[in-house]
């Protein structure tokens, strides 16, 4: 990676140390510009880049930007207008975006409309124990928008209760909500333990998934009275 420099600082310790002093007035310690005239090489108007590098020059292993806070905000992101306040992106097998909590929430998402949105070809968002999140691809076909998993064996004692999903609506409505179709029977492609909502409000289980068409999934609709 090559770039057009005005200042290098270099050393053993600290390469550039800008601290923001209160008493100063001045409460910003680093602040980058990107101007439409000037661009990197990733062909972006880019404030600020940070990256780790080797001797000679290229993109090595690291952390490129390490904010920290002790009560604070290690890392804020605005988009004043619209665009993205933070984005996170690996060409590789890697995170886009990766958080860890010790004692407290690895991700929050507050939003006035939406807090935290998955898309995915896959999988939209995939929730997982501690041990972090696991499934086998040959048993989900692609289009899932929320995947919870629980691992651990309740018989080995390895964990005392394991769910894959927990709604609780807290005071609210129903914890959980399955939207009626247009339809008012059950869709003959299915998996075994699907359920399906009719346009009368009927409820089905899927007990066996079939091979088709010629064989179409096999439904149980559940009597609720």
């Amino acid at each position: 990676m090559t770039s057009d420099t005005n200042f290098l600082a270099t050393g053993p310790g600290v390469g550039f140390d800008a601290r923001a002093d209160q008493n100063d007035g001045l409460t910003i310690g680093v602040r980058g510009v990107g101007s439409a005239g000037n661009q990197d090489d990733i062909q972006e108007r880019v404030g600020v880049v940070g990256y780790t590098a080797d001797l000679d020059g290229d993109i090595s292993n690291g952390t490129g930007v390490r904010g920290l806070a002790a009560g604070g905000t290690g890392v804020e992101g605005v988009a004043e207008r619209e665009g993205t306040g933070v984005r996170g992106r690996t060409d590789g097998t890697g995170s886009g975006v990766a958080g860890e909590s010790v004692r407290g929430v690895g991700v929050y998402g507050f939003g006035g409309r939406i807090g935290i949105e998955g898309a995915s070809d896959g999988v939209g968002v995939l929730g997982g124990p501690p041990t972090g999140p696991v499934f086998a691809p040959g048993q989900l076909t692609p289009g899932v928008g929320v995947l919870g998993n629980s691992i651990g064996s309740i018989s080995e004692g390895d964990v005392p209760l394991a769910y894959g999903g927990w709604f609780d609506a807290i005071d609210g409505t129903a914890p959980i909500h399955l939207e009626p179709a247009a339809e008012g029977a059950p869709p003959t492609a299915a998996l075994r333990g699907d359920l399906f909502v009719s346009n009368a409000g009927a409820l089905w289980f899927c007990t066996d998934p079939g091979d088709g068409d010629a064989n179409p999934a096999t439904w149980r609709q559940v009597q609720l009275a």
